[in-house]
């Protein structure tokens, strides 16, 4: 068996699942599973955030794009638990979802329950417009 530099003992292999988590953790971004869809004059989008309380969590819309940021507290656990498979992640996340129409954004207003959140966000109405005739030269 191994001792790493702060003389813990270190199984390779378990150390190799490790790093592999991680990079997979990395490689996603920690992005939570997003659905979205339209229903009644407005985009829904929801996002599967379980252990996230919602005081935790920021929604933010910028232009086309909604903004979910938050963060999820890490549990305070004994010390000395040895974990076998480890792979429920703690600390902040951000993500971004390109919104495919122009929304209300004084309209939005968003839901939380059973780790899912909801967010409404009202379509904004297209206003007519006086179109100008456009001219085609012939030549």
């Amino acid at each position: 068996m191994k001792h790493c530099n702060h003389g813990c003992h270190v199984q390779p292999l378990h150390r190799l699942d490790e790093l592999m988590t991680e990079f997979k953790i990395v490689q996603e971004g920690r992005d939570f599973a997003v659905d979205m869809y339209r229903e009644e004059g407005a985009l829904i989008v929801k996002m599967h955030i379980p252990g996230i309380e919602p005081d935790k969590v920021d929604i933010r819309v910028d232009g086309d794009t909604l903004i979910v940021s938050g963060a999820r507290d890490e549990e305070h656990e004994e010390q000395d638990q040895h974990y076998y498979h480890h792979e429920i992640q703690c600390g902040s996340f951000v993500r971004d979802v390109r919104l495919p129409f122009k929304v209300d954004e004084a309209g939005t207003r968003a839901a939380y329950k059973h780790g899912v959140l909801k967010v409404y966000l009202p379509l904004k109405e297209r206003k007519a417009k006086n179109l100008a005739k456009i001219k085609i030269d012939k030549k």
